[in-house]
């Protein structure tokens, strides 16, 4: 039992890194009242067998025994000064951790105007020819802003957690991708198109997949209609 309440209070005195591990750790502490009402009983049957045993004038060899038996008494009792200690603590670092990520937002909302600019202005790229390198820039862009559309979502987690009155509203990421993944589709389809149609005129006929031909044209087909 002892064991027990060590390992409570390890979890309850552990600092957070971020507001994710603060919101673990203030749940933690909110249900440990039911559980130390659970350890009751086993603490009272514990001092009822060292009542007994004192009963029969019981001398432990050992007096570590003896500071066991109180260690058992007051564990309920320590943990919960141990829990109020802490709650001025994680009030803290809450605030702490809610600065930091008003300043990471910031940071995120220029990345997205960043984004934004250069989403709306991706429709200049029109020469064929510069298909690998256009299609790289539009392989960039789209994994910024998956990336982006997941970082917003750890936002809304966070605030969720730290229960902002609103969570901010990211819907733009989301109609931003719409908006250019046609632009994505076209020009990937078109290095893929490009750098297989050499291989399909040139290898040798065995060498070439059929599978692979069909699956290619049917999805430039696709992306193109």
């Amino acid at each position: 039992i002892i064991e027990e309440f060590e390992k409570s209070n390890i979890k309850v005195e552990s600092i957070p890194k971020g507001i994710e591990e603060l919101s673990s750790i203030k749940d933690f502490m909110t249900g440990l009242p039911k559980e130390l009402e659970k350890n009751q009983k086993i603490i009272k049957d514990c001092m009822e067998i060292y009542a007994t045993l004192d009963q029969f004038h019981h001398k432990f060899e050992d007096e570590e025994e003896y500071d066991k038996m109180w260690r058992v008494f007051g564990a309920p009792q320590e943990t919960v000064v141990r829990i109020e200690k802490q709650q001025g603590f994680l009030d803290k670092e809450k605030e702490k951790f809610m600065k930091q990520m008003e300043n990471h937002k910031k940071d995120f909302n220029t990345q997205i105007s960043e984004l934004e600019n250069e989403t709306s202005s991706f429709k200049k790229y029109i020469d064929g020819e510069a298909y690998e390198e256009v299609a790289a820039i539009a392989k960039n862009i789209k994994q910024r802003i998956d990336e982006a559309n997941e970082y917003a979502k750890t936002i809304n987690n966070r605030e969720t957690l730290v229960e902002f009155e609103e969570v901010t509203d990211y819907s733009s990421l989301e109609a931003m991708k719409k908006e250019f993944m046609p632009f994505y589709q076209l020009w990937t389809t078109v290095e893929e198109w490009r750098k297989n149609h050499h291989s399909w005129i040139y290898d040798p006929f065995d060498e070439i997949n059929p599978q692979s031909v069909e699956d290619i044209s049917d999805n430039s087909n696709k992306v193109m209609s």
